[in-house]
């Protein structure tokens, strides 16, 4: 990092204007003669006028360090990349519907159970009434629920069932906004469907300022081909973020597909493990990301100014 940092910098000095450094080493000689004069003309008032022209130059050295780590300072982009099935969400919504609602199967997954209860509380079908039709399943089941549930009824599905209701949505959208507001970006690699993952997304108009349609991907999508589902969304997230100083995957699957560390050395790409299908992040979860997130960030701020200096 120290020599990215100092290749920084050489290309900052380099593309300064070309008759910068002359114009500069002029203005310090004429100030260097009239300090000259000033001291054989003036006794005492030379040796002051020595002192201001000192402070002035060391002053405007200053100012040019100062502009010289700026940009290098704001540079620096910081990238979280989220896992969508609990992660963000507190039950598997690709297996409860793609597994159980469309398959007729209520018992297809552990979490298809407080599905089919919130269904039978509000008068819903909890099964899938028309054949996917050679669709999507996924896309399929959810289109269904929402025509003959309607959508007001996926709304409120979506937020009770499987973002487990709204404190737990507000704390959240407090997070990214504070966390947004740090200078960091998200999206969503999910190993379900993209547009299955946005049709949710859009009963949650709290989330949405943070995970636009450009943020929210499948790894279907992806252009690389590797074994591992979580190596290829570490791959995918620095496709997404090539400039990005760090990017942090937050997955619940990692304790059962670890990505190869090649692809994490390849790519640039950390990773924080979440409990296997559990409850998705938490208050606690999400004040260790932001710890992991920002950590680096501190430490990269203080090298570039050293750097700088040096």
């Amino acid at each position: 990092m120290g020599q990215a940092m100092g290749n920084a910098m050489g290309n900052v000095s380099c593309c300064a204007p070309l008759g910068g450094g002359t114009e500069k080493r002029k203005a310090m000689s004429k100030v260097d003669e009239e300090v000259f004069r000033s001291q054989h003309s003036h006794g005492n008032a030379g040796r002051y006028g020595e002192e201001s022209s000192i402070y002035e130059i060391r002053h405007e050295s200053v100012r040019m360090e100062a502009d010289i780590v700026q940009p290098v300072l704001e540079a620096k982009k910081l990238f979280i990349g989220f896992d969508f099935d609990c992660t963000l969400t507190v039950r598997h919504f690709y297996k409860v519907f793609a597994w159980g609602y469309a398959q007729h199967n209520n018992s297809a997954h552990d979490h298809c159970k407080a599905f089919a209860e919130w269904c039978r509380e509000h008068d819903v079908e909890s099964e899938m009434l028309r054949d996917a039709m050679g669709n999507d399943p996924m896309v399929a089941a959810v289109e269904d629920f929402c025509r003959q549930g309607g959508e007001a009824a996926f709304r409120d599905l979506f937020r009770e069932v499987f973002l487990g209701g709204e404190e737990r949505i507000a704390l959240i959208a407090s997070w990214l906004g504070r966390m947004q507001r740090s200078g960091v970006e998200f999206a969503i690699v999910t190993a379900g469907v993209s547009v299955s993952v946005l049709r949710a997304l859009s009963a949650v108009p709290e989330w949405l300022p943070f995970f636009s349609s450009g943020r929210v991907w499948d790894t279907q999508q992806s252009r690389h081909c590797v074994t591992s589902v979580a190596g290829t969304k570490a791959l995918m997230l620095r496709d997404l973020s090539p400039d990005a100083a760090r990017i942090l995957l937050v997955d619940d699957s990692l304790v059962r597909d670890t990505p190869p560390q090649w692809v994490l050395k390849a790519s640039g790409v950390e990773t924080f493990e979440l409990p296997y299908e559990g409850p998705g992040v938490s208050a606690e979860s999400l004040k260790a990301i932001e710890e992991a997130i920002l950590a680096l960030s501190r430490f990269s701020g203080r090298d570039a100014a050293a750097a700088a200096q040096r």
